[in-house]
């Protein structure tokens, strides 16, 4: 391990001895950042229910308060991600330090994160496809809706001619 990395993961709260890392200290530090990203997940999964029904309903109102409550959790996420990063970046030397049964439980837990992740994604891109299938219907709409303005139009002007007198009674 480099000792640039030693220095990032004692900066974020892993004790170094040399260039080796204590796997007892940076463990438990690397399970609390995932298990709190585990459970803002869940709460992301939590709020696609809810966020479905509201474009289903077109309640514009709840939708912004779902999206708000997710705002918030993604912001919570970037933070973690940080305190993350110097794990992710030495994961190949710091997992030889393992033994092979916290490696797993390790993995698992990343596995886990990933798991919850896709599905997030899978619900956002069905109501991403559920807008852009609405935004559609609705521009159509509006298309049809000028067109009708266009022809009505036309078929004013020509069921109503305009009429010129042609007669006029004039003093000369």
């Amino acid at each position: 391990m480099t000792t640039d990395s030693s220095r990032n993961l004692l900066k974020d709260g892993v004790a170094t001895t040399g260039d080796r890392t204590e796997p007892a200290i940076w463990v438990s530090r690397l399970e609390r950042i995932l298990d709190r990203q585990c459970g803002i997940y869940q709460q992301l999964e939590s709020l696609s229910t809810p966020q479905s029904q509201a474009i289903e309903r077109d309640d514009a109102e709840a939708l912004l308060s779902v999206l708000g409550q997710r705002q918030t959790l993604i912001d919570q996420l970037v933070s973690l991600n940080k305190d993350l990063a110097p794990f992710v970046e030495s994961w190949d030397q710091l997992s030889e330090q393992l033994p092979s049964n916290v490696r797993v439980r390790l993995r698992d837990r990343f596995e886990e994160v990933s798991r919850r992740v896709t599905e997030i994604q899978t619900r956002d891109q069905a109501d991403h496809k559920f807008l852009e299938r609405k935004r559609q219907s609705v521009s159509e709409e509006l298309s049809s809706m000028t067109n009708a303005r266009g022809a009505l139009a036309a078929y004013g002007q020509s069921a109503a001619p305009v009429v010129h007198p042609r007669y006029q009674d004039r003093e000369v």
